[in-house]
This record gives structure tokens, sequence and C-alpha cells, in this order.
């Protein structure tokens, strides 16, 4: 029992030393039972969803319980999973303190509404776009009811437990290259676990059954997948540009909002509608997906790329999202 506490106070005592990340196996199984997790806490969200409309509750009452419901099985899943299993410190996960997640999730919505917002008036001005005349308070309630179950039900516990928790423990095998591909391919493939988890929880509480499928009911699964990975693929760069998960929680509540409004607007009644005079203009979603996440890499790395030519240095190479707060801890302790 000494010996096994004196090599701990040694390890702790080397300058610079860090653990010895997992094997790849190890890391793809608990990325695995995270991004599980999440579906698990998706379906159950689904499954209250159904029994509180059952009961004839508010619509939005019941969209608020389901959305609060998901991100309380989610996210206690995966901290206990990089506490409890992994032996990691949650910082790592780029868990910034409580004002910096704010300052980060209020930057990324600003960006991605901006962008958004910009094309599609590019777009509508272009006349592929027409828009209904909007009702100014029905549009403002949905924005305020439509970004905290947006935060609650997808943003925040896609981004801990995707670009959070599988990003960052994929990371620490070394597979600086590998991480991010496997963290996209788990985020674009397992909504079609979900619709098995779905299927399976309805038919044994005996309510209707949903299709099986690559997709949510209703999606395409081609264009439901293609758009699963762009936007999986530009929130992995915002996470390791930023070293954050706060700045995707933003543009994620962004993605979804602007995407409501577009595309289901009417259904919604979110006030706003939109309609398509072609049908060609949907490609627009993965543009501007695409362009938001290349505004918010710019400003962070534009300045320090800048920095370094300045000095004279080489070319950098970002350091895994698990290696930063390391990082950062030895620079103070040294």
């Amino acid at each position: 029992m000494e010996d096994r506490m004196a090599a701990r106070s040694a390890e702790r005592a080397v300058p610079g030393r860090t653990r010895v990340g997992p094997s790849l196996s190890r890391a793809v199984l608990t990325a695995v039972a995270a991004a599980s997790a999440m579906q698990c806490a998706l379906t159950v969200a689904g499954v209250g969803n159904t029994v509180m409309t059952g009961r004839e509750a508010d619509d939005s009452g019941v969209a608020l319980f389901t959305a609060t419901l998901c991100a309380g099985v989610a996210i206690p899943a995966v901290l206990f999973l990089r506490r409890r299993v992994d032996g990691r410190d949650l910082r790592s996960m780029g868990l910034a303190p409580a004002g910096r997640a704010l300052r980060g999730i209020l930057g990324g919505v600003i960006v991605r509404v901006g962008v958004g917002v910009a094309v599609l008036a590019v777009a509508s001005g272009a006349g592929a776009i027409t828009w209904n005349t909007p009702d100014p308070v029905q549009l403002t309630y949905f924005l305020l009811t439509n970004a905290v179950i947006a935060l609650l039900l997808e943003a925040l516990p896609e981004e801990i437990v995707y670009r959070g928790y599988v990003l960052t423990t994929l990371s620490e095998t070394g597979r600086v290259v590998l991480a991010p591909v496997l963290t996209t391919v788990l985020f674009a493939i397992m909504p079609g676990f979900g619709t098995v988890l779905d299927r399976l929880a309805q038919m044994a509480l005996g309510l209707p059954a949903g299709p099986i499928g690559f997709a949510p009911p209703g999606r395409h699964p081609v264009d439901y997948l293609i758009l699963m990975v762009v936007f999986g693929a530009a929130l992995v760069a915002v996470r390791l540009a930023t070293g954050s998960v706060w700045p995707g929680v933003g543009i994620h509540i962004g993605f979804l909002t602007i995407n409501r409004i577009v595309l289901e607007g009417g259904s919604r009644e979110a006030g706003l509608e939109a309609r398509f005079t072609d049908p060609a203009v949907i490609l627009l979603i993965p543009a501007y997906v695409l362009v938001a996440a290349l505004v918010v890499v710019a400003v962070r790395i534009g300045p320090r790329l800048r920095g370094r030519t300045t000095r004279g240095g080489g070319r950098h190479v970002p350091a895994p999202p698990g290696e930063r707060h390391d990082e950062r801890r030895r620079k103070v302790s040294g």
C-alpha cells in the first residue's frame, strides 16, 4: 500500500509528466457507451413526451419537461463515465467555468444566427425564399421557448457527450486524426440506433411503434446523414479551435432555431414561415453551418497564427482536447 502511494506521489512530482492515455479499444468502447447514453436519454424524453401529451398538458410545458428529462439523464451519465470509469478530470473535456461558459454560448449563438440571417437575406433578395408576414409576439415567444428547449434537449447534452467526452477520450489515445473522424461518424449514425431504442420502448409500453431507419421519422435518410456529417465535423472544428464545448453549444442552439423557423415554421407556430421557390435552396443549410464554423475557427486561431509568424515560429499543431488543460496546469505549477 505504501509503495503504491509513494509511486503516485512520485508521479505527481515529476514536472511535465502526464497520465498514459487509454487504449484505442477502451476509448472506442466508452465513447460508444456515452453516445448510447445520449440516445437512451432522447428515447426517455420521447416516451415522456408521448405520455404527457396524452394527458392534454400544455405543449410548451411538455417540451420543457422532456428536454429537462433528456439533459438530466445524458449529462450525469457521461460525467460518471469520465470521473468514475475513466478517472479523469472533467475540465479536460472543455468544460470551462460558468462565466466563460456563458460567453462561449452567447458568442456561438451570435455567430451562427448572424451567418444564417445573412445567407437567408441574400437568398431572399434573389427570390429563392419568400416569407409570410411575421407575427412579432408569436415569433418572440417561439425564440425564447425554443432556445431553452433546444439547449436542454440537444445542444447542451450532445455537445458535452460528443465534442466533450467522446472527442476528448478518443484524442487521449494519441490518434489526433482518427479521433475527430470517429466522433463525427458516431454523431451521424447514432440517431439511427435511436430509432431502434424508440421502437423497443414503444413496444414495451404498448404505444404506437415508429419506423426503424438511419434517420428520425419524417427525415430523408441520405439528406439527414449528409447534414449530420457536415454539422458534426463543423462542431468538432470549433471544439478543437477553441478548446471549449461552449461555443459549440451556442452554434447548436442557433442551428436548431434557424432550421425550425425555415423548415418547420408553420407546423411549430413560430410566427414566421419560409417558402422555397427552388428546392436546391435546402443546400444553404449545410453551407451556412460550415461558414459559421469557419468564422469561429478564424477568429480563434487567426491571431495565434499571426503571432507565431511574427515571432518566426514554425507551423502550429493544436494539442488534442484532453491535453490542453494539462498543459495549462503544468505552466501554472511550473
